[in-house]
């Protein structure tokens, strides 16, 4: 009989032991569900962020140069006269194209005068003409290579002129000077007295 009773309690308390067990298995069960599902909530919880959208950037302008203004022509100077002259800057200076006349002359003794020792013989005749463009002026000189600065006469751009020469020099110059809105020029011929100087 005390067997008996020893083996019930034996049983009880295997009974109460497996009860135990799984009773813990149970609560280790619940335990490890338990973080799944707070897992599957946090996931859901959470939200994807959406991506911002980057600006497009604008392209920079390219700056346009100014253009440059177009300089100016300068103005042709002016070109001298044969035989000297002074020209003007933008405008021809006048040319004296020809300028021809006496080269020398043979004043007479006073012998040769029509009544031999009384009075004189007439002296000799030079004569000179000339031509000229671009001149607007002109004046005829004696003694002198500049017949605007010491003028004899006024004269025709394009003239002629004749006069007696004085027989008391041994040569003599002869210019014509024109002048134009270019300058002036000159020209000169030089006359030699091969006779009687007196």
């Amino acid at each position: 009989m005390v067997h008996t009773v020893i083996r019930a309690l034996l049983g009880a308390a295997l009974v109460v032991f497996l009860v135990l067990i799984g009773v813990r298995l149970a609560g280790q069960q619940q335990t490890v569900a338990a973080p799944t599902s707070s897992a599957k909530a946090d996931s859901t919880a959470t939200s994807t962020p959406t991506p911002s959208v980057t600006p497009t950037p604008t392209g920079t302008p390219t700056p346009t140069a100014p253009a440059g203004g177009t300089g100016g022509t300068g103005g042709t100077g002016g070109t001298g006269g044969t035989g000297g002259g002074t020209g003007g800057g933008g405008t021809a200076a006048p040319v004296i194209t020809s300028f021809t006349g006496t080269n020398s002359v043979n004043c007479p003794t006073p012998a040769e005068a029509p009544v031999p020792g009384v009075g004189s013989a007439e002296p000799p005749t030079v004569s000179f003409a000339w031509t000229s463009t671009g001149a607007e002026e002109a004046w005829f000189g004696i003694g002198t290579r500049d017949a605007k600065a010491e003028p004899y006469t006024s004269v025709g751009v394009n003239d002629s002129i004749s006069f007696s020469y004085q027989c008391s020099n041994p040569s003599e110059l002869y210019t014509v000077t024109v002048e134009g809105p270019g300058g002036d020029a000159s020209k000169t011929i030089e006359v030699t007295n091969v006779g009687y100087v007196g």
